[in-house]
C-alpha cells in the first residue's frame, strides 16, 4: 500500500503505511522487514527533496540489511544511497555506490536490481557528460528490460536514452523514446515521472523552436510536479520563465522587423 501511494504522490499516506510496518517489524524483530520499511521511508524522502532525511533512512536499511545478510536488500540501499550522492552532486559515491549494488546483484543473480544498477550508473555518466559510456549503459539495461518485460523500467530506459538524444540534437531519436515513455506512464499512472518526460517534451520543442508545444508540455509537467510537492516543480518554473521570455523576445524582435520595413 505504502509503495502505490507513493508512486501515486500521496507522500503522506505511503509515509503512515511505511512507518506502521516499520513498528510492526521491530516488534516481531523482522529485521528483513525493517530494511525493507527503512529503504522505503528514505524513498519517500527522497521523491519530497529532503535528501537528508532520505540518506540516514537508507544508511539504517544499509546497515540492518548487511548485518542479517540479506543481500537483495542490502544492494537496493546501496542503490538507493547512490540516488541521493548524485541529487546532491557528489557522483564519485554515486558511481561507487552503484558499482556495489551492480556486483551484488549479479553475484546473487538478481536480474532486475541489475537492470536498476545499470540504468542508474548510466544516469551518473549522463550528469558527468560521458554521453557514450550513459548510452552503452543504458542499452545493456534495455536488454534485461525486454527479458524482465519491466514496463516501468521501461520507462525510465527510454526517458534517460531521450535525454542522451536531447543533448546531442538527435531530436527525432529523442522524441521517439520520450513519446514511447509517456504512454507507459499514462499505464502506470507514475505521475512523478510523467512530470519528467513532459518536461524533457518541453526541453525538446523548445530546442527545435516551438514554443507553443514547448509550453503546453512544460505547464502540464509543472502542474503534476506542483500537486506533487516534488522538487521538479522548480525546474519546471525555471524551464517555463526561459521559454515564455524567449517566445517574447521573438515576437517583439519580429514587431521591430516590420515596423522597420513599414517605414
Amino acid at each position: 500500500m505504502g509503495e502505490s501511494y507513493r508512486i501515486l504522490g500521496k507522500y503522506d499516506e505511503a509515509m503512515k503505511c511505511h512507518q506502521k510496518r516499520l513498528i510492526f517489524a521491530e516488534n516481531s524483530g523482522d529485521m528483513r522487514g525493517k530494511a525493507i520499511a527503512l529503504g522505503n521511508i528514505g524513498l519517500v524522502y527522497y521523491e519530497k527533496g529532503n535528501y537528508n532525511q532520505a540518506m540516514k533512512y537508507h544508511k539504517e536499511s544499509l546497515k540492518v540489511a548487511h548485518d542479517n545478510l540479506h543481500k537483495r536488500i542490502e544492494a537496493n540501499a546501496l542503490g538507493n544511497l547512490a540516488l541521493v550522492y548524485k541529487k546532491l552532486g557528489d557522483f564519485q559515491n554515486a558511481i561507487q555506490y552503484n558499482a556495489k549494488r551492480l556486483i551484488i546483484t549479479q553475484t546473487i543473480g538478481d536480474r532486475h536490481g541489475e537492470m536498476i544498477a545499470l540504468g542508474n550508473l548510466g544516469s551518473v555518466y549522463l550528469a558527468l557528460g560521458d554521453y557514450k559510456k550513459a548510452l552503452e549503459l543504458q542499452n545493456q539495461k534495455i536488454k534485461i528490460v525486454q527479458e524482465l518485460k519491466s514496463r516501468k523500467s521501461e520507462a525510465y530506459s527510454l526517458c534517460c536514452i531521450g535525454e542522451i538524444h536531447l543533448i546531442l540534437e538527435n531530436h527525432s531519436d529523442a522524441l521517439t523514446n520520450f513519446e514511447t515513455a509517456l504512454e507507459l506512464c499514462k499505464l502506470m499512472s507514475n505521475l512523478s515521472l510523467k512530470s519528467e518526460v513532459l518536461k524533457n517534451l518541453a526541453k525538446l520543442y523548445h530546442q527545435i523552436s516551438q514554443p507553443k508545444l514547448a509550453r503546453q508540455h512544460c505547464e502540464q509537467a509543472l502542474q503534476i510536479a506542483t500537486e506533487l510537492g516534488i522538487p521538479l516543480a522548480q525546474e519546471c518554473q525555471e524551464l517555463l520563465s526561459k521559454i515564455e521570455e524567449e517566445t517574447m523576445n521573438a515576437q517583439m524582435d519580429a514587431l521591430k522587423k516590420l515596423n522597420q520595413e513599414d517605414n
